[in-house]
């Protein structure tokens, strides 16, 4: 009567499991049929390391992996804002083409919607009386990561009051380098 059962076959080599023992026997080629006193042994190595999985009610709980450790993540750098004034000039040519569409009625409306005072609602919406090309400079400011925004949407308001869109890039021009 064999002790041994087939455990795993692969490129012409049979591993034998023995029952009752610990280790794994490796026989290529003979008939021993993993029977004790045939002396061809085969040591199995493991590496473990300790992890931390989230248990059932989300808690952390330690938890033994076989493998190595797997290597620490790269740090992610803090994400980048997109400057406020870029997306109050978004949502200023958002909300005009609500207004323009007939989606909402009116800039009342639209500040009930927004949850924001009329007042508030309609100097976002001046933003849209910008130049074209001051307006596409607002939305194409770079992100920031850390520190306070350079434009701010008060120092527009100014402009946005100018009639001639030459005026405005003017206006811009000494606005941008002042700031630089």
């Amino acid at each position: 009567m064999r002790s041994c059962a087939r455990f795993l076959e692969r490129d012409e080599r049979t591993v034998w499991l023995c029952r009752g023992r610990e280790n794994l026997l490796s026989h290529i080629g003979h008939g021993c049929a993993g029977e004790a006193g045939c002396g061809m042994s085969l040591t199995v190595e493991r590496t473990f390391h300790l992890g931390m999985q989230v248990g059932k009610r989300g808690g952390l709980r330690r938890v033994v992996r076989e493998g190595p450790e797997p290597e620490k993540p790269v740090e992610i750098p803090a994400p980048c804002r997109i400057p406020r004034v870029a997306r109050l000039m978004a949502l200023a040519i958002r909300c005009d083409g609500l207004l323009r569409s007939g989606a909402v009625p009116d800039a009342t409306a639209l500040a009930r919607l927004g949850h924001v005072t009329q007042p508030r609602i309609t100097q976002i919406l001046n933003l849209t009386l910008l130049a074209p090309d001051i307006q596409e400079a607002l939305l194409d400011l770079p992100p920031t990561q850390t520190g306070k925004a350079v434009v701010k949407e008060k120092h527009l308001r100014h402009l946005a009051g100018l009639i001639h869109w030459e005026a405005q890039r003017a206006a811009w021009c000494s606005y941008i380098t002042a700031m630089a």
